[in-house]
């Protein structure tokens, strides 16, 4: 049976707790976050003696924390984190040296296999303007969301480009050869829905995805956490868990 331990119990944390009671081969050992019953603490220590695999949603702040605490205590790590910065995915690459991380923006299969689709677009495609909008739910801390940025670096890989070089979040000028745009709405309670687009002469071509609940990512990361199992060492995508 794998211990998996929550690291942060926001919405996303307490469906994964949920989501785990499907599942007969791991269970819920211990939850970092405030709370009354005994699977709750807030120390480290007994956090990681309590669990095999690491499942955080949590937020950046708290995610730098538990890499700190992970770098002398290695511990296999499932991170969903967004609005991570390009040093925080630096240190998880370099952490995962010692221990076994798996990072992704989205946890949904729909979306892995959209970043693929996406990327053979960008490049069959070359010609045409790319654009991406994304709607999350008015509660969403970070803008655009990891799953456009993701979708957006597939658009620029497909086309062999610097996505730093041709992003754009917040256009107030006319359209630029190569630019990559991406326009984040923020309303209501919208799970997640992500456009990609692409406006050639005469036609255009869209590829979406919606996401209806948040079970998928939470049943998305349990299969990740258990995709790590036996794993020592290593940086993994959730392309690798998926096989796709």
């Amino acid at each position: 049976m794998l211990r998996v331990g929550i690291f942060g119990y926001g919405k996303m944390g307490a469906m994964v707790q949920k989501c785990a009671l499907e599942f007969k081969n791991l269970e819920i050992s211990k939850i970092f976050a405030q709370g009354e019953d005994e699977i709750f603490t807030t120390d480290f220590e007994i956090f990681f003696k309590n669990c095999d695999v690491v499942i955080d949603f949590s937020l950046a702040n708290g995610t730098r924390e538990l890499l700190k605490f992970a770098k002398d205590h290695p511990k296999n790590l499932v991170i969903g984190t967004t609005g991570l910065s390009e040093n925080d995915l630096k240190e998880i690459e370099i952490l995962s040296k010692n221990m076994a991380i798996l990072y992704a923006s989205n946890f949904s299969l729909g979306v892995a296999l959209l970043n693929k689709i996406t990327k053979e677009c960008a490049k069959i495609l070359a010609d045409f303007d790319a654009e991406i909008v994304e709607i999350h739910h008015n509660k969403k801390a970070d803008a655009p969301s990891g799953t456009a940025l993701s979708l957006a670096k597939s658009i620029a890989n497909g086309r062999d480009l610097n996505l730093d070089d041709v992003l754009i979040t917040n256009r107030d000028h006319k359209r630029q050869k190569n630019e990559i745009s991406i326009q984040a709405l923020r309303g209501g309670d919208v799970t997640g829905i992500h456009s990609v687009n692409f406006f050639g002469n005469a036609e255009y071509i869209e590829l979406k995805h919606s996401a209806k609940d948040r079970s998928i990512f939470a049943n998305g990361a349990l299969k990740c956490a258990l995709f790590l199992a036996n794993k020592k060492t290593g940086f993994y995508k959730i392309e690798d868990c998926l096989g796709i």
